[in-house]
């Protein structure tokens, strides 16, 4: 069965009978939607706190991670310190060794020095006692030694 409505249109039974259900079930339709909204809202607000678990935990972590870090900084910087410390002291040490060697170095000649003029002193002995004429041979060999 055709009804005409208007000049050209016209619309079977069928069409306005499904139009009419259609309108019908849109508020079975917009519960159900309602009741989606509804539960996807109730998922977000689960999932919402699953992620706050989340992002605490991951917080909890970075926290966990930049106290270690921070300790590691602090420990690698006291290490630098002890370094230059120790840098400082060695380049004392070899300050004082160089000293140390050129005072043996001036002790050293010293001691040379003396030990030739006791050589010396000893030839002068051997040659005065040798022109005062002493024909001991024995006492100038008792000198030598």
């Amino acid at each position: 069965m055709k009804k005409k409505y208007g000049k050209d249109s016209s619309v079977s039974s069928g069409q306005v009978a499904r139009a009419l259900a259609a309108q019908c079930a849109l508020p079975a339709n917009l519960v159900q939607l309602e009741g989606l909204k509804e539960e996807s809202f109730l998922d977000q607000i689960d999932s919402g706190l699953l992620m706050k678990d989340k992002i605490q935990s991951i917080s909890k972590d970075r926290d966990t991670h930049l106290d270690s870090s921070l300790k590691l900084s602090a420990r690698v910087e006291q290490l630098i310190k002890q370094e230059e410390e120790h840098i400082v002291t060695i380049q004392q040490l070899q300050a004082d060794l160089a000293r140390v060697e050129d005072t043996a170095f001036v002790i050293t000649r010293s001691i040379d020095a003396y030990q030739n003029l006791d050589d010396e002193e000893e030839v002068a002995v051997e040659a005065r006692i040798l022109s005062e004429g002493v024909q001991d041979p024995a006492m100038v060999c008792a000198l030598r030694l």
